[in-house]
């Protein structure tokens, strides 16, 4: 898949278990606090995600 492709994050969520393998609500949670788009590469989720699973819980 081209690394520079853009989607929905419709799009993406609906196929997010096989794309990135999480939930659609651990892409919401990733993508709450940052600038919202209209589309995104599947790297941008990607890095979007790693830091929130990465983020220290308080």
């Amino acid at each position: 898949m081209n690394s520079k492709a853009e989607f929905s994050l419709d799009e993406i969520c609906q196929n997010s278990k096989e794309l990135l393998g999480v939930y659609p609500e651990v892409i919401y949670g990733a993508l709450f606090m940052c600038d919202k788009k209209e589309k995104y590469t599947l790297g941008e989720i990607n890095q979007a995600i790693d830091s929130f699973l990465k983020k220290e819980v308080r």
